[in-house]
């Protein structure tokens, strides 16, 4: 249980990266939004889920049990429902909260995807993993055990060296433009020079040949 359990874990991680990249693939080459983007894949992703949740019998209990129904799952099943926190209007606030909050952080996460690429968007999202897991440390009881901060250094190295590697790219464009600028202006300068010596060329003509029509004048 515990390996199929880890391979279903790897297989998750695998499947992450491969969408985050063939998205980042997808928005440029199609000249597609982020929006738009996350649209077309919520859809192809809702129908599947919608038609394996009726053959199972799961979408009429579900959306009985959630809206339908005052008390959580457990309350229900036991029917402690008298009293319960959790009444439909709570239920549909819920609902309607993590629905809003979780398409805003999809376009979010869509934009960053987009114009950063999607390396920026997986750092983005494991940095707010980590600062959930840190507030988890400080307002609730729970342990910190060695692969939490095998996790945060990491993490942190990873950083450091993106942070690194981009400092590194960053100065060696920044190197590039200045050689290409010393090019340009080394081109204008001959090119103006090649101008300078044409002009006197031919201000020396007009010379010459104005000296030879002078006699003849006279």
């Amino acid at each position: 249980f515990v390996l199929q359990k880890k391979q279903q874990q790897v297989s998750t991680l695998i499947a992450d990266g491969t969408v985050n990249n063939m998205s980042e693939l997808i928005m440029k080459r199609r000249s597609m939004g982020q929006d738009e983007f996350h649209f077309r894949l919520y859809i192809c992703a809702s129908l599947p889920m919608l038609c394996a949740a009726v053959l199972h019998e799961e979408l009429y209990t579900g959306f009985y049990h959630f809206f339908l129904v005052p008390g959580s799952i457990p309350e229900i099943e036991e029917g402690r429902i008298e009293g319960t926190e959790w009444t439909l209007s709570r239920k549909w606030v819920v609902m309607f909260l993590y629905c809003s909050t979780g398409v805003l952080g999809s376009s979010c996460a869509g934009a960053i995807t987009k114009r950063f690429g999607a390396l920026s968007m997986s750092i983005t999202t494991t940095a707010r993993k980590a600062a959930t897991l840190f507030l988890s440390f400080a307002f609730f009881p729970n342990n910190c055990t060695r692969e939490h901060l095998l996790g945060v250094a990491v993490f942190m190295a990873a950083l450091i060296m993106k942070s690194l590697g981009k400092a590194q790219l960053q100065k060696q464009q920044s190197q590039q433009q200045q050689q290409q600028q010393q090019q340009l202006q080394l081109q204008q300068q001959r090119h103006m020079d090649k101008k300078d010596s044409f002009l006197d060329s031919q201000e020396k003509v007009r010379s010459n040949k104005h000296r030879r029509c002078s006699p003849c004048v006279r």
